[in-house]
């Protein structure tokens, strides 16, 4: 296995995490940023099961990456999300 299917299955398990997060945070109300160190569990996995569990620098930065973009756009839903929302209950109050 290569660098290539390590970051495929890196990427995709750390999507599944973060998509796991954001209804965690939905369904609770809370922030949960406890969880968010899960996402670079499930990134760091995917990428030594891709790699067949060899590693190497090139390996943990390309997952220390993913991680960062997938927790900052888990963030950026969450938060446009309950933008939207608090914008709609607004206009809703105005009319």
């Amino acid at each position: 296995m290569s660098l290539r299917n390590g970051l495929m299955i890196s990427t995709l398990a750390a999507i599944a995490a973060g998509l796991m997060w954001v209804l965690l945070i939905q369904a609770s109300g809370w922030g949960l940023w406890l969880l968010a160190p899960c996402i670079g569990g499930a990134a760091g996995y995917g990428m030594m099961r891709g790699m067949q569990m060899r590693g190497g620098m090139p390996a943990g930065i390309a997952a220390g990456t993913i991680t960062l973009l997938v927790i900052f756009g888990t963030r950026y839903f969450v938060i446009s999300s309950a933008v939207s929302e608090l914008v709609r209950s607004g206009e809703n109050e105005a009319i």
